[in-house]
């Protein structure tokens, strides 16, 4: 692989998001949370989240804050996953 191949596999590591910080953030702050793996997925689950939560009075949020979790999980999975892609095809190559 040539210089260039091995920076680029380098910067594709190095976006690799972390799975623990991710749930961490889930866990604590819900869908707010869900923004560090999925941007797209926190503005999503942060509508469903109020929705349900005005019309179940709150009790709802015990099932959205586990969706949100695996949601996180998935997602940050799945960037990791893509990112070593990259990496070992040298970015498109």
């Amino acid at each position: 692989m040539s210089d260039r191949g091995s920076i680029e596999a380098q910067i594709a590591l190095s976006r690799k998001k972390s799975l623990a910080l991710g749930l961490i953030a889930t866990f604590f702050l819900g869908p707010l949370g869900l923004f560090y793996a999925s941007i797209l997925g926190g503005f999503i689950m942060l509508i469903v989240a109020a929705v349900v939560f005005v019309f179940t009075l709150g009790f709802g949020y015990f099932v959205i804050h586990p969706i949100c979790m695996i949601w996180a999980a998935l997602s940050i999975s799945s960037h990791n996953r893509n990112c070593e892609d990259d990496a070992r095809d040298g970015i498109g190559r």
